[in-house]
Order: C-alpha cells, then structure tokens, then sequence
C-alpha cells in the first residue's frame, strides 16, 4: 500500500462536528475523547492507494487495471468492475487483504475500470460511457476471448446497464451491487426541495467551467445520514488500519461534472427514467426489456444509502433477474468482515453457474 502527500483535511469537517452535539449534552466525555482522537488519525493519515496495476487502457485519467497475475493461466468469463463517478475506484481494492477485486481475481481474469477525475468539466454522460467504458470493455473482451461479466456498484449499475443495451455483444452478464433504480425512495420531500437550488448551482458552475467540489457531495451524503459517522468515531477500533483507509476513502470522494450532476437531479431524482423506464439516450429509447443478458440483483438489507425497496426496483425491468439480499450495509457489503462469504463467494458461485 502506498502512501502519498501530508495532513489531509476533509471538507466536510466542520458539518460533521456539528453532528457531536448529542455526545455533549449527554456528558459523553469518553465518547468524545474517542471521536476526537479518531478524526485527528484520520486528518494526519497519508493518502492510501493500492498497489500499481498493469493498466490495458487509458482515456485522460480513466484506467482499466488489469488484476490477472503474470502467466495466471485462469480461464473463464473475465469480469469488469465499474464503480460510481462520485467515489474513488479503490474502495473495491482497500486493502490487499480486504479487497473484493481481488478475491475474483483469485478465480478469473478481473479487470477494474478506475473513472479518475474529470479531466474537463464539460464531460457529459456519453464521454463516459462511449468514450471510455465501452473501449474498455472492448479491450477486456479481446483479452479474455468473449463478453465479460459487467459488474456495476451503486451508480456504476447504471452505467452497466446503458453499455450493455449499447454493446449486448460484449456483456455476458449483469451484477448490480446496491444499484439504485426507483428514486422514489431515494430522497425525503425535504431533500427534494433542495433539488431546484443544487440545479441552479450546477448551470453557474457549467458556465464557469467548473466541476462539483467533493467537499459539496461528501456534505450531501453526510446531511442525509448525519449521525451515522458517531458509532464508528466513538468505538474503539479493531482494525486501525482499516479504518484509516476506510475514512480516507470517505471523506475525499470525487468532483462530478455539472452535466452528470445534472443528468443525476434530472433524469433520475426527478423524473426516475430508469424506474419508469423511459429513458433516452443520443435521442433515442433504450428499453431495458431488450437487455438479454443474464442479471443479478445484489440489495443489502441495512443499507442507508441506496434503500432496498430502490435496489429491489430492477426487479420491474428485468423481471427474470435473480436477487441476493445480504444482511449488510451499502460499504459492508464491498468490505465488511462478513462480505467474503455473504456477497463475493455467492457472486462468484453465480456467475460459474452461467458460465
């Protein structure tokens, strides 16, 4: 694990203090203590990234690590995680040995697509998607004789999904980890009422040419689950380095271009295209009951972030999708103790089976 750069403060600081309040009225001194010492550690934590991969293709700053070892001689189906724009891709890769990426790479060539940061802030949905998943899809498919298994976390599923209908010919099949899809669940009145004011942030930040600070969606995330930080700040840590690596991750995400921002508020939070499944892309429909491709549903039961009810939702578009409902939360479920025999081997199983 490398490290890089000094004291890292994160932008969503200050507002998570503010969430402390319950610790003091209630005279919580040690409580307090803890979660003081905690976020100091994770202030003066170096930036922690994965060891360097061979990387098969690069756009800008987007890479296609390639996990295969040298002259691994594993055969099968390859499989290609995509993460979400707004997080970092290592969450999938935390630690050598807390890493889901590298349990599959274990058993069949793997392949992580890495987003980086935007390069431009004019770069839309179909820069992604055209312009750098589907080469890279293109190339794991060439290296590994067939279509992969495309296997998307939390936004990354939607992401999946449009490749798949654009490139059937290259997608095996479709794992949708905490993907959400009915967005009706998604947000509460109250923060749908702030839709219109992020709206009208993003077109001033579109016309200065700027992308979204991580700060402003880390804060965002933080304001829909404000307390759910104080349990892991005010326990006494089994693993440091773990939770280290895991704050890092949380506390620095990544910026969002104004046009995806957009397209986010828009077309999912508002009018829920995926649910309804109205959704248009280069002017034209692309209905998901054309998608053939063998799908599963992977929707953790504790998840605050993306509600089972939203995640169940794929269900509506592919009626034949098979679901696995772990007793985890939305990061648990990608590295928590019980992930290796709750969520990974079972994928894993699943996809031998439509091998």
């Amino acid at each position: 694990m490398g490290f890089t750069g000094g004291m890292r403060l994160p932008l969503s600081l200050p507002l998570q203090m503010m969430f402390t309040a319950p610790l003091w009225q209630e005279g919580q001194h040690d409580a307090l203590k803890r979660y003081m010492a905690n976020m100091r550690a994770v202030c003066n934590t170096p930036e922690t990234l994965p060891p360097p991969r061979p990387s098969l293709f690069y756009h800008g700053a987007t890479r296609l690590w390639d996990y295969r070892p040298p002259q691994d001689g594993l055969d099968g189906r390859g499989v290609v995680f995509v993460p979400s724009l707004v997080n970092r891709t290592h969450i999938l890769d935390l630690l050598p040995r807390c890493s889901m990426v590298g349990a599959f790479a274990a058993h069949r060539p793997t392949f992580l697509l890495d987003w980086g940061s935007p390069e431009h802030a004019h770069q839309d949905l179909s820069t992604y998607i055209n312009e750098k998943m589907i080469p890279a899809l293109q190339i794991a498919a060439l290296q590994t004789g067939g279509p992969v298994h495309l296997v998307g976390y939390c936004m990354g599923g939607l992401l999946a999904i449009i490749a798949a209908l654009l490139v059937p010919h290259l997608v095996h099949s479709l794992t949708f980890l905490a993907t959400p899809w009915d967005f009706s669940p998604m947000a509460s009145p109250e923060e749908r009422a702030m839709i219109p004011a992020l709206r009208a942030g993003c077109l001033a930040l579109k016309h200065q040419k700027r992308c979204l600070p991580s700060g402003l969606l880390q804060g965002l995330f933080l304001l829909k689950d404000p307390f759910s930080h104080i349990p892991r700040y005010t326990k006494a840590t089994e693993d440091t380095e773990k939770f280290l690596a895991l704050e890092d991750w949380i506390q620095h995400g990544q910026p969002l271009t104004p046009d995806v921002a957009l397209w986010a508020f828009s077309e999912c939070y508002e009018h829920n295209v995926f649910h309804r499944n109205a959704l248009v892309w280069a002017g034209q429909s692309l209905c998901f009951s054309r998608v053939r491709q063998r799908a599963l549903i992977v929707s953790p039961l504790r998840d605050t972030v993306v509600p089972p009810a939203s995640a169940r939702a794929v269900k509506t578009a592919l009626p034949h999708a098979d679901v696995l409902q772990p007793d985890t939360g939305h990061i648990g479920m990608i590295i928590g103790k019980h992930a290796p025999q709750d969520v990974w081997q079972p994928i894993m199983q699943w996809m031998q089976q439509g091998s």
